[in-house]
């Protein structure tokens, strides 16, 4: 289940908030009334990490998460990269099995987008 997580404040006019669990993290932003203005949902955590970014001025993407972690002895940080195949079905049944501590529009706003984004 998506659990708050810690988020520190911002004095920017945006609100960040994070949700995460064992197979999604999700950093959503909205503006001073609540309304979403972009999201990031990683999913897949534990192996083989995707993300979905949308935001209200640009295209959805959906991404590859490269970890940058192909030594042990080198730390580089994440990057997103282009990658194609989204599991719309998955994603669909994992988010709404997981979802129940975010506001119904958050739900709708992000099962909406995984359609987009997985067609």
């Amino acid at each position: 289940m998506l659990r708050p997580a810690y988020t520190p404040e911002q004095e920017t006019g945006i609100r960040i908030q994070r949700f995460a669990d064992d197979y999604f993290d999700l950093i959503l932003e909205e503006d001073v009334d609540g309304k979403a203005q972009a999201f990031h949902l990683c999913y897949n955590l534990l192996t083989d990490e995707h993300a979905l970014a949308w935001t209200k001025k640009g295209p959805l993407r959906h991404m590859k998460v490269d970890q940058g972690e192909d030594k042990a002895t080198i730390n580089r940080a994440p990057i997103l990269v282009a990658d194609g195949a989204c599991p719309v079905e998955t994603l669909t049944q994992e988010f709404k099995k997981r979802a129940g501590n975010l506001p119904p529009e958050t739900q709708e706003l992000i099962l909406s987008k995984i359609r987009d984004a997985c067609d």
